[in-house]
């Protein structure tokens, strides 16, 4: 099985930037999902003076988690519940660290 069945890097008011794993419309509707939950919770920051690191909720068979990059960019990722959330949680991690990577290389 694997590990996530949706990915995608967009920018926190739901546009996709780029599509990671899934289909142009899974990636689409998956950043606009990732961008309502980030949203809402943001309002935490201002009360409670903290940084949102991670967001995670249960949707039917499947794992949400919508994580910043680069603070001006969300990851949304989408995994089926059938796999371990500690394996999602490194899956997501090393995305994470490849983006970073890719974000920091000259053109």
């Amino acid at each position: 099985m694997e590990t996530l069945r949706v990915a995608v890097l967009s920018r926190p008011d739901g546009i996709p930037v780029q599509c990671i794993k899934g289909s142009p419309q899974e990636c689409e509707s998956l950043a606009v999902a990732g961008s309502v939950a980030y949203g809402s919770i943001r309002a935490l920051e201002d009360v409670y003076l903290k940084r949102i690191l991670r967001i995670e909720a249960e949707y039917g068979e499947y794992y949400l988690l919508v994580t910043a990059v680069d603070g001006d960019m969300l990851l949304c990722v989408l995994a089926p519940k059938a796999v371990p959330l500690g394996k999602v949680h490194l899956a997501v991690r090393l995305l994470e660290q490849q983006l970073a990577y890719d974000h920091t290389k000259k053109i």
